[in-house]
């Protein structure tokens, strides 16, 4: 199977990608069948949406997709009264944001390095955290690297 595109969240003037759909919850909440087109085999769900993190709370801020008609949507579609920033109030979901070396391939996303977890409870962020996906012996390695670094460091001072 192909390997799906991902939304992308801004956190900390960084931008990540996303397992996560939350839009999708917003049709599913609402009573909908999500509106989009299946145009392409590396984006089942239709859409790709642009999210951020601003203030603990979660905004989409973008969206492109094509509907069923055919017709191009966007954010204005949806939302015609947004000012470009939607407050997620209908998401409540862990929100997970993979980065780094992708360690292990898996249809809809694989093991990648790290992943910023974020628990959002209607659209509010609860807790944040960091997962370390590395083998343990590579941890061990990468710090003990780290610390011959920092002593060849303070050695040349």
């Amino acid at each position: 199977m192909t390997q799906q595109l991902m939304d992308s969240v801004r956190f900390e003037g960084e931008r990540f990608q996303t397992f996560s759909t939350p839009l999708w919850d917003y049709f599913i909440q609402s009573g909908q069948q999500p509106p989009f087109k299946v145009v392409m085999t590396c984006l089942w769900r239709g859409h790709i949406a642009s999210w951020e993190i601003i203030d603990q709370r979660l905004y989409l801020t973008g969206l492109t997709g094509t509907l069923r008609d055919g017709t191009e949507a966007s954010l204005k579609t949806f939302f015609p009264s947004s000012d470009g920033h939607v407050f997620a109030e209908w998401y409540s979901d862990i929100l997970r944001c993979p980065f780094g070396k992708l360690l292990k391939y898996a249809h809809g996303g694989g093991t990648y390095e790290f992943e910023h977890h974020f628990d959002i409870q209607e659209g509010v962020i609860q807790r944040h955290w960091k997962v370390d996906n590395r083998p343990k012996n590579e941890i061990k390695l990468a710090e003990g690297r780290m610390l011959i670094g920092g002593f060849i460091f303070q050695a040349l001072k």
